[in-house]
């Protein structure tokens, strides 16, 4: 019996130690809400390309008609007039008789409505190569008749097969009847470098 009584103290003990040490570790100061000197808080660099225009240019203006294919959209706010999530659309277009997929990938925050959107897009031509874009400074604005117009800047990432070395930049603009999650129309004019 006491064997038993002087093991299970020996295991108190050291389990009162472990948790001394567990609350010395580094943590966050409550009062300076600032990382302790141990946490390496050294910001990642975005990744960057040569944007420098090079190679032959190539004008793409189409139009393309994006349904839902998945969204998360999430309604807020006292009057429910805050909406912010995600929506990814999806449909065809005709690029220079060329047929392709678009898949707009876009985050949104709106009030009533209106408000600025970006995202990413991916044009898939009908040879397995892509180009891909960012959408920068982007905006949906909602009308009292409930069309919502949409206007954004593009900015080429880069690309696979044929425009694996492009560059480039553009507009879209397009409107949606429905309401947010609906189908959407754009028109795009893009000026690529490859």
């Amino acid at each position: 019996m006491l064997r038993r009584l002087a093991t299970s103290t020996a295991v108190l003990a050291v389990a009162a130690v472990a948790l001394t040490a567990c609350s010395t570790s580094p943590s966050l100061s409550s009062e300076s809400a600032q990382p302790s000197a141990s946490f390496n808080a050294t910001p990642t660099a975005v990744p960057s390309v040569n944007v420098s225009p090079a190679g032959q240019v190539t004008t793409m203006t189409f139009t393309a008609p994006l349904a839902s294919l998945a969204k998360n959209l999430h309604v807020v706010g006292p009057n429910d007039e805050i909406t912010y999530g995600w929506n990814n659309l999806a449909g065809p277009a005709n690029i220079n008789g060329d047929p392709a997929r678009i898949d707009l990938q876009g985050s949104v925050w709106y009030v009533t409505g209106t408000g600025p959107w970006s995202g990413f897009i991916t044009i898939t031509f009908s040879d397995g190569s892509t180009l891909g874009l960012d959408v920068v400074e982007a905006s949906a604005t909602k009308s009292p008749t409930g069309v919502t117009a949409f206007a954004g800047h593009m900015v080429v990432i880069g690309g696979k097969g044929r425009w694996v070395n492009a560059t480039g930049s553009g507009s879209l603009t397009g409107s949606r009847a429905g309401t947010i999650g609906s189908p959407i129309v754009l028109d795009f004019v893009l000026d690529v470098h490859a």
